[in-house]
């Protein structure tokens, strides 16, 4: 049995120009916690990856961050022939949007930005 864990983030921030919110979003898998030497449960560690990681941003304003596991269970041959893979899911919620956040996260994301005033 194999368990995985993967890193979602979604981050909302500045870009630098123009100067105007936007989002964007990782995955980020065991093997590049090893080599960026992330612990995927510490928001310290996170805000370090984001702060090496996040060059198209001036700022980082705020992020969700959730740790998925995956453990993979012994697979089995049905009755047509198919190889039958599941898998058990945990969710770890590390970091949420404040409101504020989630609302700019929701604009940005909905694709429609006035940028009139700039």
């Amino acid at each position: 049995m194999t368990i995985t864990k993967t890193l979602h983030i979604e981050v909302i921030g500045k870009i630098w120009m123009p100067m105007v919110d936007a989002v964007t979003s990782f995955t980020i898998d065991e093997k590049e916690f090893e080599r960026c030497g992330i612990d995927p449960f510490s928001q310290d560690s996170i805000e370090r990856y984001l702060a090496t990681h996040t060059g198209d941003f001036s700022s980082v304003d705020g992020y969700n961050a959730i740790v998925v596991e995956r453990k993979w269970l012994p697979s089995r041959i049905d009755e047509d022939g198919w190889n039958i893979v599941s898998y058990g899911i945990k969710e770890t919620v590390i970091r949420q949007f404040t409101d504020d956040e989630q609302v700019r996260y929701d604009e940005c994301s909905s694709g429609i930005m006035d940028l009139s005033e700039y």
